[in-house]
């Protein structure tokens, strides 16, 4: 009888010279071309879609269609049929307007991207777009109608976005420039002000990669010339402190609407305080730490960068103790004594977390702007109501497992009066020029709104401040605000105040 033969697994194999070079054959050149033109040239769902199911082998049999005939490839063609940009003197006018309102806003004035536009020879195409986009938004061209009031607004930023992305990918330079992060953040803030997901989807992307580009010309760095590789005339073209700043500040905005951690700690950012010029770290440890703080702090910008910081450890704890702060919503029986607990461990620092918002209140609030103390407000909100970032998932019928534990959610009654303390604060900065563009305060008033309007929905706070229909108020106030969310906005109050 003859001994089986013993199976060979493929592991134990040793495989031709041919049959490696078989195995490790990409395919065509053709395939590949069309399959990147077929996901680089789709919008929305269908990306996804055409991605999972497209099949390279079909894609020879498949007739060349137009996108294939366009003369460029990605990043390229990217740039290929753009949209049309205003002329040169209707860019001019669109930046000098940009002095006059955006350019004073607070940590944006002091980057000087008005002034880097001037002097860039050749002209730097991509910062002026984005400084157009901004500036658009206040300007009162005669391209705006009632239907697409921001459609130039719109079209600057695609524009804008496609060619930053464009040059980042063939010009390694641009990945080590301050003006490309520059142009990125103002384009980032018109992503987070802009409705639509489009626009939001793509400015997702852009503070992703922006985030890898400060990291890695080490603009985070406390050494201010190790912040960038460039010359030193290009490390002198921004204002570390108030760039850094106005990130952070898009950042936690981006946070909250897409309920995600945001992309930056704030204990690996170094700069100086952006009025006094102390040093971030220290002075946000002694805040923390119960320290004693410089008197002499400012109450603008130094204030609204301790607000910030104190806003982004609180939205990183909250990820951080996610699955446990659920649990709090049905409470079960537990050891208070014993050591070492996620419970003690979250007590212990949101205990922290308050101690340092009444030393914030204590050493700034009689003196500070209204805007910076409806963040401030906001910020106590949030530490309150942990799960705020679901509650427009809610307002819009979501159904998901994190939107139905927020249903069950229940808001404390000082939480409520939280709220109407930043509607207060923000009525009030409206009535100021300057106070009026805080980028902040749009969603921190929805938020605010949505608090109480789920406040009232479940009937425990129903006939305090004038019940349900005083979302109205709500929306009026954010139809003042200048930005295109507002609008959007507004209207999911509207839609949540009919469901009751």
């Amino acid at each position: 009888m003859e001994a089986p033969t013993a199976s060979i697994w493929p592991a134990q194999r040793q495989p031709s010279r041919w049959e490696s070079v078989d195995a490790h054959q990409g395919p065509s050149i053709p395939v590949v071309e069309r399959f990147r033109t077929a996901l680089m040239h789709g919008e929305g769902d269908a990306v996804r879609q055409n991605a999972s199911s497209l099949v390279l082998d079909a894609c020879l049999a498949t007739p060349v269609a137009e996108a294939d005939l366009r003369p460029h490839t990605y990043p390229l063609s990217l740039l290929y049929g753009p949209q049309d940009l205003p002329t040169d003197d209707e860019l001019a006018t669109l930046h000098h307007g940009y002095r006059d309102t955006f350019g004073a806003h607070v940590f944006v004035g002091d980057i000087g991207a008005e002034g880097i536009v001037a002097r860039s020879n050749p002209s730097y195409l991509q910062l002026e777009l984005a400084v157009a986009c901004i500036a658009s938004v206040f300007s009162d061209s005669p391209a705006k109608t009632q239907d697409t009031p921001y459609a130039v607004s719109d079209q600057l930023f695609q524009a804008g976005f496609h060619l930053w992305l464009a040059m980042v990918e063939v010009d390694g330079r641009e990945t080590r420039s301050a003006r490309t992060v520059i142009a990125a953040a103002l384009l980032s803030t018109y992503g987070i002000l802009a409705p639509g997901s489009l626009i939001k989807r793509k400015k997702a992307g852009l503070l992703s990669n922006v985030a890898n580009i400060i990291r890695r010309i080490r603009m985070t760095d406390d050494s201010t010339s190790a912040y960038t590789t460039s010359s030193t005339s290009e490390r002198r073209l921004v204002g570390k402190s108030a760039l850094l700043c106005h990130m952070l500040l898009i950042d936690i905005i981006h946070g909250l609407q897409s309920n995600t951690v945001p992309n930056y700690s704030t204990s690996e950012l170094s700069f100086r305080m952006p009025q006094t010029g102390y040093p971030f770290q220290m002075i946000n440890n002694a805040l923390l730490r119960d320290q004693a703080l410089p008197n002499d702090l400012g109450h603008r910008e130094d204030a609204l960068a301790l607000s910030m910081a104190l806003l982004s450890n609180i939205i990183r704890t909250h990820k951080t103790y996610f699955v446990p702060l659920s649990g709090l919503i049905r409470p079960d029986t537990w050891n208070p004594y014993r050591p070492l607990t996620w419970r003690s461990e979250l007590a212990n620092t949101v205990a922290v977390f308050n101690t340092a918002l009444a030393r914030w209140e204590s050493h700034f609030l009689q003196q500070a702007d209204h805007d910076v103390i409806a963040l401030h407000y906001f910020t106590k909100l949030y530490l309150m109501v942990p799960n705020i970032a679901e509650l427009p998932r809610l307002a819009r019928g979501g159904t998901s497992g994190s939107v139905r534990l927020a249903e069950q959610m229940a808001i404390p009654d000082e939480a409520l009066e939280i709220a109407w303390d930043v509607f207060e604060h923000v009525d009030s900065a409206v009535k100021v020029k300057n106070l009026k563009i805080s980028i902040w305060l749009p969603e921190i008033t929805f938020l605010s709104a949505l608090v109480v309007w789920h406040s009232h929905s479940n009937k425990r706070h129903r006939g305090r401040y004038g019940g349900i229909r005083s979302l109205v108020m709500y929306q009026k106030l954010l139809l003042q605000l200048p930005w295109p969310c507002c609008t959007e906005m507004a209207a999911v109050l509207d839609l949540a105040a009919h469901q009751g």
